[in-house]
């Protein structure tokens, strides 16, 4: 059994949160909150750009892509893209061989322009204590 599986109605649909929130945030992320757009979005977003090569026949199909799509549709850029050619493991699933990457942090194009760097970190320490690397990003502010 792979870590998507598992029984109930919301088997294999968690994007239709993330879908949600993004409506939700939609003004904000568009800049219509006094026409400012200094935006930091990220974390553990149960949410892989690998996720719809790798499952999205069994399951929704690009629904992970989609997502993706729709915050680059917001221009928030993604701070992991100049440090890391494809992806970079951020979790780590006992019954997975797939190194997945999970979390992210997007922000806003002034702010990118500021980015430092962005790394994930990953010693025996962290993997004592969580499945998740921490990412740190460090912004010239």
């Amino acid at each position: 059994m792979d870590f998507m599986e598992s029984n109930g109605p919301t088997k294999g649909y968690s994007m239709t949160n993330f879908h949600r929130m993004l409506s939700d945030l939609t003004g904000i992320l568009n800049g219509h909150l006094n026409g400012k757009r200094k935006i930091v979005l990220g974390g553990d977003f149960n949410a892989s750009i690998q996720f719809d090569d790798i499952y999205g026949q069994k399951y929704t199909p690009n629904a992970h892509k989609i997502f993706f799509e729709r915050i680059k549709d917001f221009e928030l850029f993604n701070c992991f893209n100049p440090f890391y050619k494809d992806y970079v493991q951020t979790l780590r699933h006992q019954k997975s061989k797939v190194k997945w990457q999970n979390d992210y942090f997007f922000v806003s194009k002034s702010i990118s322009k500021k980015l430092i760097n962005c790394e994930v970190v990953d010693n025996n320490k962290v993997r004592k204590y969580s499945d998740h690397n921490p990412v740190v990003v460090t912004l010239d502010l």
